[in-house]
Parts: C-alpha cells; sequence; structure tokens
C-alpha cells in the first residue's frame, strides 16, 4: 500500500462553550447546549455519538434546557420558554415569561409543570399538556433574581437560590414558607447559589460562589452542615439516581463526589452523614454542566469538549466541538477542498507532491503550495447547515435555516475564482439538511426537512427541479446520510432505515430500488463500492455488506455478522467514513476520530474473535481506552497518527486527503484556566 496522504491540518474551527446538559433516560438522548444557543442531541444508546443540531445564533441565549417525556424545553435571556420541534429543527411553541430574562427552569418527577426563575425574581409555572404547554400562574415576587430552582419528589414545594438566600416556596399558595441565609465569605462580598439538588426526604443541597457545598434540612428550613469542597465558584451538580451520592463542579473544574454514610445507630433509628470522596480532574476550565447517564458522568464546559467519565475503573471519553459531519467536501478533478465553519465557507485548492524516484521517501516536498481561493460568508451570517461542491469543481451550494444558494465557480488558468450565484431560486430545496452532487456533477440531491428528496438537473448554468420523491414512507426520522455513487443513490435515517435509488438514464430521475430491513440503531457510515457493493456501518459497530446488482447480503457480510472482533464491538467512537482502495477491491477503509482501520477481505476470518483475549491501548494520561483494535487481527490494520480526524478520501487512484483538526488549535482560544499553585504541592 503506497499511498501518497495530503495532511491537511489548517482546518482551524472556532470551539463553542458547552452551556448545559440534559440527559432523558426514555430514549438515551443527551441535548446539549453551546455558547452560541446551538442545541445538539446526542444518541447515547451504543457509541456516543452527534444526531441532529438546531442551530443558533450570534445574538441568542439559552441558560436552561430541560426534557419531559421525549419532548425538548429551553429558555434564556430572551425571556422566553420554548419547545423545540425535533423533526424540522426548529421552534415548535413559544411562549412569553413574565420578568424579562430566564435563568433557570425545572420539570416535575410527574412531567406535568415547568417552573422558570427570572431576572426580577418571578418563578413562572406552566403546564405540560398531551401536545401543548399552557400558562399556569406566577408566584410571589421576590427580591433579587433567580439563578435556580428545582421541585422538590413530590411536586407540592420548589426551593431557588439567589444572592445570598435560599427559598421554599409553595406550589399551591405561591408563598415562601422558608428564607434561609447563606452567610457571606467576606461581608462585602455576595454569596451567589448557583445549583441546587433535593433528595427525597426533603435534604437541599447547595453550591455557591464561596466554593462551598451546603445542606439543608427543607422540612425545618435550617443549615445542617457545609463543606469548602471547592476553591471557586460550584456551578452545577447533579444527583445520583439512588439519592446515595452527587457530584459537584465549577469554576475550580474538579469534580468532586460526594457520598452518603451511616456513621452510626441511635435506637432505632440510622444516623447517615454526607462526606466527601473522590474527586475527579480531568477538565482544565470551568465544568458548567453535570449529567448522570448510566452511572457515567456526563460534563462539558468552557474547553467546549463533552467528556464521559466513570470510576471505578478510571475511564475517560472526550468527544471535541466539531461540527456535524460531513464539515468538509473534496472536488475531485480541480482538487479543491470545501471547509465548512459555523458561518463561512472556505475554498482551497491542494498542492502537488513533486514526484521522487525513492519508494520509501515518508514526507514528499511540495511542488505547488496549497491555495486558498475563496472566503464565502452566509446571508446575514447565519448558521450554515450544510454546503457541498461538485466533483467537477463548477458548482457550489450551502443551506441556512432560511436560505439556500447556489453558485457556479469560474476557476482561471491562474488559479483566481471568481462566484456567480445562479438566479433560479428553487422554494422546494429551503431547509436542506444534505447536498449532494452526483459523480457526474450534472444533478443535485437535496434532502429537506419536510422528510423529501429534491432532485434538480445543472445544465446550461440553469438548475431545473425535475423531481420531489416523498420519504415519509421509508423514514420516520430525518436522513442525515445521503450517498450518489455512479449507478446508485443510499440514503439512511437515523430510524435505522437504509433505502437505494437508480437513475433514468432518459429524464435523470430517480427510481426505488430497494429498501434494506430496518436495524434498531442509526447507521454512521456507508459507501458504495466500485462492484455495487454497499457497506454500512451503525452506531453499534455492526457492519454489513449488500450486494445491490444481486439484492442480498454477500458472503462477507453473513461471515462478519458473527464474527466481530470483541474489541470492535466495544469501541467508545462511531465510524464516521468508509472509503476503498481504488485498485485493490477488497481493501476498505474506515476512519473515526482518532484512528484509520484498513480491513482486507481477501484474508480469511478465524473462528468467532469473541472468545479471543481483549487487548486495550494506553491512552496518553495513562488510563486504558476500551474497544480499540488489537493490531494482531490479521484483517484489520490500525493507524492512529490522528488527534481530530474529519475527513478521509481520494483525489486520484493512489493519493489520499486526510484533514486533521490539531487540539492545539482550540486550546489556543480559551480563556486562561483558574490560577492553580502547583509547585511545591503534594
Amino acid at each position: 500500500m503506497n499511498w501518497q496522504v495530503h495532511n491537511v491540518r489548517f482546518y482551524n474551527l472556532e470551539p463553542k462553550m458547552i452551556s448545559c446538559l440534559a440527559y432523558c433516560r426514555q430514549n438515551s438522548k443527551l441535548a446539549l447546549t453551546r455558547q452560541d444557543a446551538s442545541i445538539e442531541i446526542w444518541d447515547l444508546s451504543y457509541a456516543p455519538h452527534l444526531e441532529k443540531t438546531i442551530q443558533g445564533s450570534a445574538d441568542g441565549s439559552i441558560e436552561a434546557i430541560a426534557w419531559s417525556r421525549g419532548r425538548l424545553i429551553s429558555t434564556g435571556l430572551g425571556g422566553f420558554l420554548v419547545e423545540w420541534d425535533l423533526q424540522m429543527l426548529c421552534p415548535k411553541s413559544t411562549h412569553a415569561i413574565t420578568g424579562n430574562a430566564a435563568w433557570c427552569l425545572d420539570v416535575n418527577k410527574s412531567n406535568t409543570q415547568i417552573v422558570i426563575g427570572t431576572e426580577q425574581g418571578y418563578l413562572n409555572l406552566f403546564l405540560i399538556n398531551n401536545d401543548s404547554i399552557t400558562y399556569d400562574k406566577i408566584l410571589d415576587k421576590q427580591e433579587g433574581r433567580i439563578l435556580c430552582c428545582k421541585f422538590n419528589s413530590t411536586g407540592e414545594y420548589i426551593v431557588t437560590g439567589s444572592i445570598d438566600v435560599i427559598r421554599i416556596w409553595n406550589v399551591k399558595s405561591g408563598h415562601a414558607l422558608h428564607k434561609m441565609m447563606t452567610g457571606r465569605a467576606e461581608s462585602n462580598k455576595e454569596t451567589i447559589v448557583w445549583c441546587l439538588a433535593i433528595t427525597d426526604d426533603f435534604t437541599i443541597i447547595s453550591g455557591d460562589s464561596r466554593g462551598r457545598v451546603t445542606f439543608w434540612d427543607g422540612n425545618l428550613g435550617e443549615q445542617v452542615e457545609s463543606w469548602e469542597s471547592h476553591k471557586a465558584d460550584i456551578l452545577t451538580m447533579c444527583l445520583c439516581e439512588d439519592q446515595q451520592s452527587f457530584y459537584c463542579a465549577g469554576v475550580d473544574p474538579n469534580i468532586s463526589h460526594f457520598m452518603k454514610i451511616k456513621v452510626k445507630k441511635t435506637g432505632s433509628d440510622d444516623v447517615f452523614k454526607w462526606v466527601r470522596s473522590v474527586h475527579r480532574k480531568i477538565h482544565d476550565h470551568d465544568v458548567r454542566a453535570l449529567v448522570l447517564c448510566d452511572g457515567k458522568v456526563v460534563s462539558g464546559g468552557v474547553d467546549c469538549y463533552l467528556n464521559i467519565s466513570s470510576y471505578p475503573p478510571k475511564v475517560l471519553h472526550k468527544y471535541p466541538p466539531i461540527l456535524q459531519k460531513p464539515c468538509v467536501t473534496v472536488g475531485m478533478e480541480k482538487r479543491l477542498l470545501l471547509l465548512r465553519h459555523h458561518t463561512h465557507m472556505v475554498l482551497w485548492k491542494l498542492g502537488v507532491a513533486k514526484q521522487s524516484p525513492s519508494q520509501t521517501t515518508r514526507v514528499m516536498p511540495l511542488e505547488t503550495s496549497p491555495q486558498k481561493l475563496l472566503l464565502m460568508y452566509s446571508k446575514g451570517e447565519e448558521h450554515i447547515v450544510c454546503c457541498s461542491i461538485s466533483s467537477n469543481g463548477k458548482w457550489l451550494a450551502y443551506s441556512t435555516d432560511t436560505t439556500f444558494r447556489i453558485f457556479k465557480l469560474i476557476l482561471n488558468d491562474n488559479d483566481m475564482c471568481s462566484v456567480k450565484r445562479v438566479e433560479s431560486y428553487i422554494n422546494e430545496f429551503v431547509k436542506a439538511t444534505r447536498i449532494v452532487f452526483t459523480k457526474d456533477s450534472s444533478y443535485i440531491i437535496v434532502v429537506t426537512r419536510r422528510m423529501t428528496l429534491e432532485v434538480a438537473s445543472l445544465f446550461n448554468e440553469q438548475v431545473s427541479h425535475i423531481q420531489t420523491i416523498t420519504l415519509a414512507a421509508v423514514f420516520n426520522d430525518l436522513v442525515h446520510i445521503v450517498n450518489a455513487s455512479e449507478n446508485y443513490l443510499v440514503l439512511a435515517g437515523l430510524c435505522g432505515s437504509l433505502a437505494t435509488y437508480t437513475q433514468s438514464s432518459s429524464d435523470g430521475k430517480f427510481i426505488s430500488h430497494r429498501v434494506l430491513p430496518r436495524y434498531h440503531c442509526p447507521v454512521t457510515a456507508l459507501e458504495v463500492s466500485p462492484c455495487d457493493y454497499l457497506v454500512a456501518i451503525y452506531s453499534d459497530h455492526k457492519m454489513i455488506e449488500y450486494d445491490l446488482k444481486k439484492k442480498e447480503f454477500t458472503d462477507f457480510s453473513c461471515i462478519l455478522s458473527n464474527r466481530h472482533p470483541k474489541d470492535w464491538l466495544n469501541r467508545s467512537t462511531i465510524i464516521d467514513h468508509i472509503t476503498f482502495d481504488p485498485l485493490k477491491k477488497e481493501m476498505i477503509l474506515l476512519y473515526d476520530d482518532t484512528t484509520i482501520c484498513i480491513i482486507d477481505k481477501s484474508k480469511s476470518f478465524k473462528h468467532p474473535v469473541e472468545d479471543e483475549p481483549s487487548k486495550s491501548v494506553k491512552l496518553e494520561n495513562g488510563s486504558n481506552k476500551h474497544g480499540d483494535l488489537s493490531p494482531t487481527k490479521p484483517n484489520f490494520k490500525i493507524i492512529k497518527k490522528y488527534k481530530h480526524l474529519v475527513h478521509l478520501g481520494w483525489l486520484a487512484e493512489k493519493e489520499l486527503v486526510a484533514v486533521e483538526i490539531n487540539p492545539l488549535t482550540f486550546m489556543e482560544q480559551l480563556p486562561p484556566p483558574i490560577y492553580d499553585k502547583k509547585f511545591g504541592c503534594m
């Protein structure tokens, strides 16, 4: 395997801080909000992966987010309660809030009420109905803003945290029952209560700006005990499901673990005490949000990474702040590379390497350097949902939440690029989720949120709409992968469905070819080989190969169904993309965030490798990362030389392009962390 690889490291993506997290146990979905008010929906059922993105805006704000029976709601400084449509990826309903800007919200245990705390000291109550949310009432106004709020287990009381005070409210009467003063570390410095947790026995746990965790008796309205657990503000905490322990963190990024233990027995009653257990140092910057997912701690904050950790044993998985893929598109014929950013796109022309007489040369000098051809911002600098460039480099298209634009690219002999917008605007393309061009660059294919597939021809600098295909009969959720090979069009949906189409040579319209059996988890990567074999990988790492001509699974797929390497099935990251060696048809290339895996189908598989011992690979921090393939497997060859690999594809028969984001580019854009003296400390 002698391949030339262009290692592209000039994709400098701007990271966005994680501000809120919310986990829904019913569907194993994690909602994550970022600094720009964008919302990411992650599927944690198997290998965690980004499933959907609701685009944000520069002036947007989301300060709190929560789930209610699979429905997602949020609030922010705009002063509205928003329920989100996870199919159309836009607000489903919006409700004004009394008290202007909102800082916090909570849903009661029975999922019937929402409480929202505001800047002016109002508590707003809303009722959750089967298909709507309605305003209920407001409670008595208090002095000062309400920064955190929680229902107790019965839903009869609400606890709020403000500056210097914690209050307990009766939901039915709307009056405050108890007012508990927090005290101050310094007389002239306010204590801000940032977060709360409440147990079933009405023990209130608070975290404040002094770095103290305080326990309160909610029945009596008095303080029980207090711990100085952090050096700075405690911004977030989460209570375990069994209510015997909780985690907290904040500006001091150490994640502290508290446990409830029995210390003695008086008479017939047991006496319990909260004690501080281990702490985890997995962040260097502020931790803004914590949630628990099946015993694992999910955390995020200023460093922009989504971290999932567990102990014991100590296991940590970090997921970088990368845009939902595909964020890189290649125009093979013209050696063009289109990089998508939040609000703009950058078009590059890749360099050409000097041909070396030695076949062992590892780093080849460049005959021509990469050249930046175009920087294009979206209209109104809206967030770009998707974009693509044709293989011949003559067409470029992008979509935002409100606009769709298609351009004709003109490249002269001096590598100067000019752009001409094609005026024929097609309304059917608005709210596109995926854009692809056919291999011959004659057609553009667009998938919309209305569950339609739109096809248009590209002739004589005109965009002519020729077909609309309704996808609702096959897919009951968004189509997130579109692959256009020479002979087939393949669609994959989040519902686990796969559908293939063939294109008519007479009018260019697509005809349904085959719908594969639905699987219980979604496809994360698929590709059609030169032999017209469809290879797909699901989020549980199951791999299939389907013969599109014979309409049946191949022998390789049947053998592999029972012989997936155990380490392969235990991977913590999904496969992002699949490609094939143009010269060796038996070679399959897969990649994820850090690893390239090469599968050689020509080598026989041994007896089911579930019986073979699993080998783990050491991380740089010394911990074991479970789920990496053992390099001793004869069919699987592993290359580990990348940190954040976002694209791997072909430019020519023996020429690959690998686009990588350097983690240091993220770190350089972050604010300085809290000062921590280390010299002379044990």
